[in-house]
């Protein structure tokens, strides 16, 4: 048995990408709006602080009215609890028997939308440990979310497999430590891979 599964979240967990752009318009209401404020996104997209990437923070770039982005922020949320789905195969491993020690997820959410994406599937309890971008200061890729991990846990990073839908920010640093990585596909990422490899 392995020492630890680092789990992405957004696109191997749960079915962000279907989802978040419907979610979006919703809260944002006019296609003027939707693009306008996509215009504001393509300035910090890039930007490795956290709080920059936030839906409220983009939102006050474009508002003035605060009463208008919690408004906003309450009906992104509301429709995202509401579409999101799992990923297929994810109910099924997290229901199985566990394939190692340790489960640790790591995602640049902040613990409300953690709440929303897994809450609504009781997936929280299955992590003995959650990292997220409030706890490491930064935007993935970064070394502190797998330095975290390893650290609580006294693992040993070959000794890990790093699961995502992303290798330069989920895997690779796990990988260069020695440890296994797991890509799933974009289109037809699933759980029962894992369950083979493991």
């Amino acid at each position: 048995m392995v020492q630890a599964i680092f789990f992405d979240q957004d696109n191997t967990i749960v079915k962000t990408r279907e989802v978040a752009e419907g979610a979006y318009r919703k809260a944002l209401g006019t296609e003027e709006r939707w693009q306008k404020w996509r215009e504001i996104v393509e300035t910090i997209k890039h930007s490795k602080n956290p709080l920059e990437r936030t839906f409220e923070y983009s939102l006050k770039l474009m508002l003035n009215e605060s009463d208008e982005v919690e408004k906003m922020i309450k009906i992104y949320k509301e429709e995202l609890r509401d579409k999101i789905e799992l990923v297929a195969g994810v109910k099924e491993f997290f229901s199985s028997e566990k394939k190692a020690d340790f489960y640790i997820l790591m995602t640049e959410d902040f613990e409300d939308q953690i709440e929303i994406k897994l809450g609504k599937f009781g997936l929280m309890p299955k992590f003995d440990l959650i990292i997220d971008s409030a706890k490491v200061g930064a935007m993935k890729p970064n070394i502190n979310y797998f330095k975290m991990g390893w650290s609580e846990f006294e693992l040993d990073p070959s000794q890990c497999v790093y699961v995502g839908d992303n290798f330069e920010k989920d895997c690779a640093m796990g990988v260069e430590a020695g440890g296994r990585g797991l890509v799933l596909g974009k289109d037809f990422a699933d759980f029962y891979e894992l369950s083979g490899m493991i």
